[in-house]
């Protein structure tokens, strides 16, 4: 076989949504019959289902297998910074923090007093962020 004669071309709409529409029937079916399954092996299939269209389209695996591996490099600091987030709520679960917090804090603010001290709150941390935003966002929350 020929490598330089090779022709690749992006897929069309109804080939970009095979794969979409393989995932949400096995996902939906996988509820509704009670299959029980993780997501995890649909989201598995899916990704075969998506290699099958690539390889359709004259994309061989070496060319899918980096492009993968390239979209999973772009976003590992987030995803680790996730995880760390995700680690530090547990510890802070785990050891009483976020109970104790909770329990102190609905001692030390009444209904009656929530919300001015979160509009002086949300006022504070923006002027010491600099930012209106907060503000806003914070505004609109309550």
């Amino acid at each position: 076989m020929n490598e330089k004669n090779k022709t690749v071309r992006l897929p069309n709409k109804v080939e970009a949504l095979i794969p979409i529409v393989f995932l949400l029937t096995v996902m939906i079916s996988n509820y509704a019959l009670g299959w029980g399954q993780d997501p995890h092996i649909p989201v598995t299939l899916a990704c075969g289902v998506a290699m099958i269209i690539g390889k359709m389209c004259g994309y061989d695996y070496k060319e899918m297998l980096a492009a993968g591996l390239e979209a999973v490099n772009q976003s590992l600091e987030a995803i680790i910074i996730i995880l760390l987030v995700g680690c530090l709520i547990g510890s802070f679960t785990a050891c009483g923090t976020i109970p104790a917090v909770v329990y102190y804090g609905l001692k030390l603010f009444t209904p009656a007093v929530f919300l001015p001290f979160v509009t002086i709150l949300c006022a504070a941390v923006g002027i010491a962020l600099g930012s209106a935003w907060t503000v806003c966002f914070g505004q609109t929350i309550l």
